[in-house]
Order: C-alpha cells, then structure tokens, then sequence
C-alpha cells in the first residue's frame, strides 16, 4: 500500500474487522521502513474526520496506528504519534487488506492437531504451577501462614478476572485492599454499598469511583492504567471488580488450600466433575459474566499443583493433572477464534477440551501474535495429514 512520501506499508494481517463501537479494524500487523507494529486501523473519507468524530478524545482510539483516508489534503491525521494518513488507493481497500493465514490446517489431522495441543495446554498449565508455587514459598517464608497463601490465590484470582490487558491492574487492586481487609469488613454480600467495593473502586477510578460505577462512565482518574479498548461491558473493570469482592465475600473459611484440596478428592473417581466443584468455590456473582471456569483452569487447579508440590503430595498433584486434563472446554472467546483463523482450523475440532484450548491461546501469546511462524510449535512438529 503506497503512502503519502513515496514509501510503502506492507499488510502482513488487516486486523479483525470491528462491527461495533472503535476502530475499524483491530489488532493490524503492519510493517513500514523496516519495522513490525502492531495495532489498529481507522478509515475514513477525510483525514478531518479524526478530529470531526472525536476520535482524538476516545480512549478507544488510543490504540490506532494506522489512519487510512481518501483525502489527507494536507491535514493531520490526528492519531498517536505512530499513526500514519494514508491516501487510498483506487482500487479500494478491500483490495488493499488481503485475509491473512498460515492456512496449513487444512490438511491437518484434527487428532494429531488437538494432542499437540493439549500438551502444549498442559505445559503452559505446569508454569502457572510453578509461578504460584515460587509465590507460596515466599509467602510462607514472609511469615505469611494459611492467610499467605489465601492471599497470593487472591491476587491470582484477580489477575485471571482481569482479561485482555487489565490483569496486571487487577492484581495490584487485591494486593492494595487484601482479602483480610475485605473478609473483616462489616457487608452484605452483594450490596453495593460494600466499604470494601468502594475502597477499590476509589483505587481503581479515582474521585467520584461510585458515580462513575453507576453511571458507567471511565473518565475518574486512578491509580493504575486500564484497558478499555475491545473490552465487553461484562468484562468491563468495574464488573469484574465487584466480583472479585463477591468471591471475597463468598471465601472459603477455612481457607483456600483446604477447600481446593477437598474439591479434588471428593472428585478424584470421577474427575470430569472436579471443575463443577471448584467453580461453586468462586460462583459469587454470576450476573456480571462470570469467569469461575477461567479461573479454575488459569488459577486453582495450578494452584492445587503448586501445593502438592510443595507438601510433595503426589495424590494432589496427580488429582489436579487428571481434573485440568479432563476439564471441559471454555466458553469460546476471540483469541481461541483469532489463533484457529490463522490456523485454518475450527476450534470445535480441535480444542474439545479445556486443555487444548488453553494451547491455542498459548500459541497465541507465544508466536502467533506476532507472526513468529518459524517459532510455532505446530507448524514445526511434523504434523501428519488428514487420512483420505
């Protein structure tokens, strides 16, 4: 795609194409002057239009760095720094934005595909295991007792409500107003005049926290930096903040390590069933579009692990392995969709279990994002083809 100066964008993927609020394509990987970036891409007649429609106030605009425009007339764009006014060409730009794939799935063995992906799910479920288990073990060293290690499950559990980029943010929030502080304070679970829910919205939105909770306005200014781009109002920090006090509110009181332990031996005969039981551990509040499976796979069953290991309790260990092995699939979401696309393979093919498609997003995360084709561990396995 030509631009304005003579020089060339080369479209390695157009991005998604965004059918409600936001840019127009999200998550574009483009290449100019020798350089990969990565990002989204707005198009419009007008370079003024940028301005015209408000883009350069919308928080979800923040992450365009392409600005696409049949008439730059001189103007400009408006964007981030990074963004670039591109005239269009006369061919259009359908023409311009080629579907990108590696498309090798099509002759692949669902099977073979959905094995390696498991074990790749599993390996990724093994570092979270021993991620945690370094955090135990400095809990514990820090004098931290049983209350130590409810704590480190906490912020882990507020890690995994965080989702598309609002995980680090999330964990600081618990670590800021710790489960003690929530489970001693005097509430009713679920009221929304809860001290603790307050105090973290105050920490995470700034002056005005509960006004901009009701209102559904993001302008209060906090301590940490959130994620609102591509972000589904169920997932929205807000909701997932009031849940994290619910699951709070609703803890084990004995602590975390016992409940999850039991869990998994009341289910050992029959581990299909484990993740039922784990979720009822953390089903708080459900009407803000939970995610108790997410956590269970990303947070208690390495958890669980991570504490076998510790106490070298094989049982433990090998009851975790069987029910994350055994796990049912996620609800799907878009990165299992993006990295299948890319794949050229249907996720109901191949990710039939949880663990599979915690190796989709592992390929994800890892390589495929970026484009790191030579790195992919299944195009580099030696894949045998589909039979007939």
């Amino acid at each position: 795609m030509p631009i304005d100066g003579g020089r060339t964008i080369h479209v390695h993927f157009p991005g998604w194409h965004n059918r409600g609020a936001g840019p127009d394509f999200r998550d574009a990987v483009l290449e100019a002057d020798g350089s990969l970036v990565r990002g989204d891409v707005e198009v419009h007649r007008d370079a003024r239009d940028w301005v015209r429609h408000g883009h350069d106030t919308d928080l979800r605009y923040a992450n365009v760095v392409l600005h696409v425009v049949a008439n730059a007339d001189g103007e400009a764009p408006g964007p981030s720094r990074r963004a670039r006014a591109v005239s269009l060409p006369d061919t259009g730009i359908g023409e311009s934005l080629e579907p990108f794939g590696c498309k090798v799935g099509d002759s692949w063995d669902p099977d073979a595909v959905r094995t390696i992906l498991e074990a790749i799910g599993l390996a990724r479920y093994r570092v979270a295991a021993r991620r945690i288990g370094a955090r135990l073990g400095l809990a514990l060293s820090a004098g931290g007792g049983t209350g130590g290690a409810d704590q480190v499950a906490f912020e882990e559990v507020a890690a995994a409500l965080g989702y598309v980029g609002n995980e680090g943010a999330m964990r600081r929030c618990a670590r800021a107003v710790p489960l003690v502080t929530i489970r001693s304070a005097e509430a009713t679970l679920g009221d929304p005049a809860d001290p603790s829910l307050s105090a973290m919205l105050d920490l995470a939105f700034g002056d005005a926290a509960a006004e901009n909770f009701r209102s559904g306005h993001d302008r209060g200014r906090g301590a940490f930096t959130w994620v609102f781009t591509g972000v589904r109002p169920s997932n929205h920090p807000r909701e997932r903040i009031a849940q994290l006090v619910a699951i709070a509110r609703a803890w084990p009181a004995g602590g975390i390590e016992d409940a999850v332990i039991d869990a998994l031996r009341t289910t050992a005969h029959v581990p299909h069933r484990a993740g039922a039981r784990l979720r009822a551990l953390l089903a708080a509040n459900t009407q803000n579009g939970s995610r108790e499976a997410d956590v269970v796979l990303n947070v208690l069953l390495p958890f669980a692990r991570a504490v076998g290991l510790r106490d070298r309790d094989g049982d433990v260990v090998a009851w975790a392995d069987t029910a994350f092995a055994g796990h049912a699939p996620l609800s799907g979401n878009a990165v299992i969709s993006r990295v299948a696309a890319r794949l050229g393979v249907v996720p109901r093919q191949v990710a039939r279990t949880g663990a599979a498609q915690q190796g989709l997003i592992a390929v994800w995360d890892g390589p495929c994002r970026p484009l790191r084709c030579d790195l992919c561990p299944l195009a580099n396995t030696g894949l045998p083809a589909m039979p007939g």
